[in-house]
């Protein structure tokens, strides 16, 4: 069965789930969080054709939410990476990996908006914009904007929320997966693939903003090209979904050695009981862009 198949009977059958996973010992994954594996798929990422293996779940018993949460702690311990469930259906490493990243948005792109909280991404987007044309420096012309993981460009809604066009602000998408840009351009956004994003040139942008996306894994080097791409001032404000003190401390300190330093975190009201921060980095100004 082909992966987007064992999705479509995901969507059919109200209590089971997707996990995405390099390896190739589901029977015992799912074990860990409580499921037990129906059927499954090995296929590869747009990332590297790197295999990843894709499994539809279903719970072992009535109390499988408890299982999941006890076998998610026991994972760590055990060495084992632990899982986090994304959109409420899916399994995903929780320490994240671009290339499995790459894999499950291909696959759900044109499912997308049915499965996620849309609201509250936009809601999300929304803050995230506020404070970065806030804190962002003044120019000449519209205020270039850089949307990275645009997904399918609720961003565009955020902004016309604001009371902002392209008249004043020019909102850039960028992302791994080419079908939700295509999708965000449909919604007039201008977007970018993301080879070319990484040769923009250095002082492009005014602010940046990522909107959950961080909690999927973004290598340092993408995260060193947002920060070289702002401006000397320039604003970084994005959501760290999921996560946790230890994340934040790493994003921190990638983010410090590209010259953003954090200014603002806060927990966004959007998903109040869910651990969702929304940081505010800022360009240091002692050092030229190229």
């Amino acid at each position: 069965m082909r992966p987007d198949e064992l999705i479509g009977r995901m969507l059919r059958e109200e209590d089971t789930v997707i996990l995405f996973d390099r390896r190739n010992d589901v029977e015992q994954q799912a074990r860990l969080i409580g499921y037990e594996a129906l059927d499954c798929a090995i296929t590869s990422s747009p990332i590297g054709n790197a295999n990843v293996t894709v499994a539809l779940l279903r719970p072992m018993s009535e109390n499988a939410q408890r299982c999941a949460t006890t076998a998610t702690s026991l994972g760590s311990r055990s060495g084992r990476p632990s899982f986090v469930k994304l959109l409420d259906r899916f399994y995903i490493p929780k320490a994240g990996d671009p290339v499995i990243s790459a894999l499950f948005f291909q696959l759900i792109a044109e499912r997308y908006e049915e499965l996620a909280a849309i609201d509250v991404n936009r809601q999300t987007a929304e803050i995230l914009l506020r404070a970065a044309l806030k804190e962002s420096p003044s120019c000449d012309g519209p205020r270039k904007v850089l949307d990275f993981g645009c997904g399918t460009g609720c961003a565009v809604g955020a902004l016309m929320a604001l009371g902002h066009d392209g008249r004043n602000v020019e909102l850039i998408g960028t992302d791994l997966c080419e079908s939700m840009l295509s999708i965000a351009k449909g919604r007039g956004e201008a977007v970018v693939p993301l080879t070319e994003w990484r040769a923009i040139p250095g002082g492009d942008f005014v602010a940046a903003i990522s909107c959950f996306v961080l909690h999927y894994g973004v290598p340092a080097d993408d995260l060193a090209c947002i920060a070289q791409q702002l401006k000397p001032g320039g604003i970084f404000s994005a959501n760290l979904f999921k996560g946790d003190e230890a994340k934040l401390a790493q994003l921190t300190s990638t983010l410090s050695m590209a010259d953003l330093d954090l200014i603002w975190n806060e927990q966004l009201i959007t998903t109040p009981d869910t651990y969702n921060r929304h940081l505010l980095f800022k360009k240091r100004n002692g050092r030229e862009v190229s």
